[in-house]
């Protein structure tokens, strides 16, 4: 290669004199040594040429096709293996044997699904996209799930089943009976054709002009839209009675709401609202108009089912205009290429939370019950749209340009979403979705209902890693108290008042001072997390107490702790339910409770109500399950389709257990965990609760007073009767209740002194033993569940909103046709 000359050789035109350490025009130029082309040259450092360059690159290259090849085989070996595995299940399908196979923990909550082959096709087919993976790995502890903790009692799960074909066979009478459904938005036929039009326009189907659609449709809203008082209502009640910092009530700063209102839709003098919408240009409206109705949906909810009284649009209106106008918006901004405005915002996702959080927990005309794998598929979808709005990192940070109101309001979202990701895990053993290090303690926004999130989610995700540990029996048991129960309990220490404390404080509430709202809201929110607490710890020690039952401790002092602390959290539910309802008995009749949100506050306990309902009925229904004199599960349905009790016989054998099985242990006694861990004085204090006629009785008195408060006419607590955990709780008293207080010694399923068309007694007939307890109308109106002589018309005796046929229309209607035989709750 010709060596080059050096800059000042070729400045001034002359050969290099190559002197060294500089050649002589470099020296005379002042240029350092360093800049010498001919130093460089003596060093023999010579420049590559674009040859030399070309052949590295292909060398590099070529070693880059090696390694691309090499996981190319990896992946493809991968996808061979899991085909394989998925191709062993699917032949395992038919067989009943579903052992022969394990999923990991975070797959647990779908063995209810296994019962058929269908289902479990349908499972394997998802594994390629969901993150509930298959895994050859055998799980140490059993899933906290529903399905899972279900078959652990074969016996249970044949009442439960026998009950939802009960429930069912009237379901398809009804159904039967009528030639058409009424369809609560049979009025809205501009909204339905709307929404087929849509799918079209998405799928470039349809060429028609989208925006005349769209006006028609702004047309219709506008004639339901409430006035201006009634939005100002809506927002008095949001924002002054219920601040954003309390989870369980959802919504943006009060500056930001009204800031979307002004901009979105105009009132004239008398309040008539009116829209002047001007598309495409303005085609951001339709996402904040959406947003807007989204806030109307519970209003109108409470409104139209629980008060009973009339709202411009119900509350399934509120949430179809709703989805259609997010729709549209996010149709038109891709339309028009303005992927911008089509960008996810806090806003956005807070109306898609309304209408989902409506549309699958709260029980309506249009209630389309959804299998448990959805719901939590579409939570985890709420939370992915979560991270990507960063709710999940420090908000303060992320949103410091926004007002601490507008912060507040986020962190209230991110909780809120964590909330339902809790409950789903509890209810599916699905992992949570959120991450422990994605539950941000904030130094102006925690409190003891934030702080019982966090928690929970952290032992939750503990669970998970400590089924997958190899520990032998006893080590599992003893990491599950000290890493999963012993912090549920510390945090019950640390947070919460002691129960008469807190039992005292609601009770003293008149709402006279309207400055005691918020202060109302935010007790009435962490008392709701004792169930779930609670209930958690419950599940923990039955679980605990399986294991050990199954293994060389079956007999030791610390199996029997365990038992015994199951059915001690399970009779310290029970009595926690009923404290509850004898709380808001009062407080939802008080003057002013509809201006202090009683209503609101008593459906935001009803997720965690119904999770501790779910659970007790496993945990403590195992036990008695076991102990009570049923031999054959067939008597099971002898008992649904059974001949008449003899009722005298009956209470007088409850009468003379009256003294012996009345109420021993209080809630502050059951609640206190301080002897949790001590063999010898728990198994001293808490021995009569091994009595399974004693859990029996104080359940079955309780539930009495629960069913009287229900179907009394003048209380507001009807509407609990609509929901069908309860009926099962009512059901599942009165099977306990015979099979347990009328034997004569030979095997239940001997008699024929089962329940059916029973008549309430005559006065002068009745005993000294029914004044307390009145189990002829526990059974008359809510126990016989026959599908001859039930009456379900009689049972369900209140009206719930316009759009409803009856209460046994909207009773059957939200119960879903079942899919496994777990039963149907």
């Amino acid at each position: 290669m010709k060596a080059p000359s050096c800059t000042s050789c070729r400045l001034r035109r002359r050969k290099c004199d190559k002197q060294t350490p500089i050649c002589g025009s470099c020296k005379e130029l002042g240029i350092p040594a360093d800049l010498c082309t001919y130093k460089i040259l003596k060093t023999n450092t010579k420049v590559k040429d674009l040859r030399t360059i070309l052949d590295d690159s292909k060398l590099k290259n070529q070693k880059l096709i090696t390694e691309k090849l090499v996981l190319k085989k990896a992946l493809e070996d991968k996808k061979r293996e899991i085909r394989e595995q998925c191709t062993a299940i699917k032949r395992e399908t038919g067989s009943d044997k579903h052992d022969q196979y394990e999923v990991n923990p975070a797959n647990v909550g779908s063995v209810h699904h296994m019962s058929t082959p269908t289902s479990q096709i349908s499972e394997v087919r998802s594994t390629s996209r969901s993150p509930f993976v298959v895994s050859r790995k055998k799980p140490h502890g059993d899933s906290i799930s529903w399905a899972s903790l279900m078959s652990m009692e074969p016996k249970m799960k044949v009442l439960l089943s026998q009950i939802d074909r009960v429930i069912n066979e009237q379901k398809t009478q009804l159904e039967s009976s009528k030639r058409e459904l009424k369809d609560p938005l049979k009025k809205a036929s501009k909204l339905s054709h709307l929404r087929t039009t849509g799918i079209a326009h998405a799928l470039e189907l349809d060429n028609t002009d989208i925006c005349a659609d769209i006006h028609e449709l702004l047309e219709e809203i506008q004639t339901h839209l409430p006035e201006k008082k009634t939005w100002d209502r809506v927002l008095e009640l949001q924002f002054h009675i219920v601040p954003p910092k309390y989870v369980g009530f959802l919504h943006l700063d009060h500056d930001t709401y009204q800031e979307i209102l002004n901009r979105s839709v105009e009132f004239d003098n008398l309040g008539n609202p009116s829209l002047n919408i001007t598309l495409p240009q303005e085609a951001d409206k339709l996402r904040d108009l959406g947003f807007l109705i989204s806030y109307l949906i519970f209003t109108a909810y409470h409104t139209t089912q629980v008060i009973g009284e009339s709202f411009p649009m119900s509350p399934v209106m509120c949430s179809r205009y709703s989805e259609t106008l997010l729709w549209y918006h996010r149709i038109m901004s891709v339309k028009l290429g303005n992927l911008e405005d089509a960008q996810i915002t806090p806003e956005y996702l807070q109306a898609l939370i309304y209408n989902e959080i409506f549309n699958r927990y709260t029980p309506h005309g249009e209630y389309i019950p959804r299998s448990y794998e959805d719901n939590a598929f579409c939570i985890r979808r709420l939370v992915s749209i979560g991270r990507v709005l960063y709710l999940n990192q420090n908000v303060d940070q992320v949103y410091m340009n926004r007002s601490e109101a507008y912060r507040s309001s986020l962190k209230s979202t991110w909780n809120f979403l964590a909330f339902f990701d809790i409950l789903e895990s509890l209810d599916n053993g699905f992992p949570p979705s959120i991450k422990p290090n994605e539950l941000v303690r904030y130094q102006n926004f925690s409190d003891r209902y934030t702080e019982s999130l966090i928690v929970l989610n952290k032992v939750l995700h503990t669970y998970i890693k400590l089924q997958c540990k190899e520990y032998n029996d006893a080590k599992f048991i003893q990491s599950i108290e000290n890493d999963c129960i012993g912090e549920l309990q510390e945090l019950l220490a640390t947070e919460y008042r002691p129960w008469d404390q807190d039992y005292q404080l609601f009770m003293s509430f008149t709402f006279e001072d309207s400055s005691r709202s918020r202060e109302f809201t935010y007790e009435s929110a962490s008392f709701n997390m004792r169930f779930t607490i609670y209930s958690t710890i419950q599940i923990f020690y039955f679980l605990c107490f399986e294991k050990a039952s199954k293994s060389e401790i079956c007999s030791s002092k610390l199996a029997r702790r365990l038992e015994i602390l199951s059915l001690k959290y399970s009779y310290l539910l029970v009595l926690l339910i009923n404290a509850y309802f004898e709380i808001y008995d009062k407080l939802i009749t008080l003057p002013k409770s509809s201006e202090n949100g009683v209503l609101e506050m008593m459906l935001a306990t009803f997720p965690h109500l119904i999770l501790a309902l779910r659970k007790l009925q496993v945990c403590a229904g195992a036990k008695i399950f076991r102990s009570i004199p049923l031999r054959n599960v067939s008597a099971v349905k002898t008992f649904l389709n059974g001949t008449k009790i003899d009722e005298e016989a009956f209470l007088r054998e409850v009468g003379e257990k009256k003294q012996s099985y009345k109420e021993l242990f209080t809630i502050g006694e059951l609640s206190d965990s301080s002897l949790d861990k001590d063999d010898d004085k728990i198994a001293a204090k808490y021995s009569p609760l091994m009595d399974f006629k004693f859990v029996i009785y104080v359940a079955g008195a309780i539930t009495g007073e629960l069913a009287e408060r229900m179907f009394s006419e003048k209380s507001s607590l009807r509407m609990v009767k609509l929901n069908h955990v309860f009926f099962y709780l009512l059901k599942l008293s009165s099977f306990f209740m015979n099979c347990s207080f009328y034997s004569d010694g030979t095997p239940i399923e001997n008699h024929k002194n089962y329940i059916k068309g029973l008549h309430r007694i005559k006065p002068q007939d009745s005993t000294s033993f029914s004044t307390e307890f009145d189990f002829q109308r526990l059974f008359e109106e809510a126990i016989n569940t026959n599908s001859e002589s039930f009456d379900f018309s009689g049972f369900f005796n209140i009206s719930n909103g316009p759009f409803q046929n009856s209460d046994i229309d909207e009773f059957l209607s939200g119960y879903p046709s079942f899919h496994n035989d777990f039963g149907g709750i």
